[in-house]
């Protein structure tokens, strides 16, 4: 089940990129090629790029993370590297500053890991998280080895008391956060305006 997400995942992430092709270094095993898009049982060789300022969730009375993304940035829902199942790399042309074209490596990765949200955002109507979510597909975006971005989907998980049918539905259905760190200064903000521009810090770096 968890490989055919990431196949469902994968179709979304490409149709919101252009001029894609893949990497020439992809490390992925022939039972995965042949199965489009299993994870791979090989060492991960995608590059993870750093993020030194995520605070560590609080565990629950309910043994999930509790987080808070409004307070300490959305990078508290990336699950670490010994929790991530590498699946494959792409590599995608998106806009920088200065009408630069660059090269945008995609890493993906299968998870399964569950958080409670502390405090949602007031800016964004997420049904799916008025109880306990998961994280089940991550792609971490680079740049020459710096990290800027990640893609989430996300799903919440249903609740056996709610009686409600449509809260229940609306768990059920997959979201996409995608979250930049805009400012370089390792905090990852929830992009809602649909703009997926290379940050202009990681530009300059170049």
């Amino acid at each position: 089940m968890k490989f055919l997400i990431a196949i469902i995942a994968l179709a979304v992430f490409a149709a919101s990129c252009s001029n894609t092709r893949e990497s020439g270094n992809e490390s992925v095993s022939t039972n995965v090629s042949q199965s489009a898009n299993q994870a791979s049982n090989g060492e991960n060789n995608g590059t993870t790029g750093t993020n030194s300022e995520s605070p560590e969730p609080e565990e629950s009375t309910s043994g999930d993370k509790t987080v808070n993304p409004i307070r300490d940035g959305w990078q508290v829902i990336v699950p670490p590297p010994e929790e991530r199942e590498y699946v494959r790399e792409r590599v995608f042309e998106w806009s920088g500053g200065g009408g630069q074209e660059l090269d945008v490596l995609s890493t993906e990765y299968a998870v399964d890991k569950q958080y409670e949200l502390e405090s949602s955002d007031p800016k964004v109507r997420d049904p799916h998280f008025d109880g306990p979510f998961r994280v089940e597909i991550l792609t971490e975006l680079t740049v020459d080895g710096t990290l800027f971005g990640y893609m989430l989907w996300l799903r919440g998980v249903g609740v056996s008391h709610d009686s409600d049918p449509e809260k229940q539905r609306a768990r059920d259905r997959y979201l996409t956060v995608r979250i930049f760190d805009r400012e370089g200064n390792g905090k990852f903000e929830r992009v809602s305006d649909g703009n997926t521009r290379v940050p202009d810090w990681v530009t300059s770096k170049r």
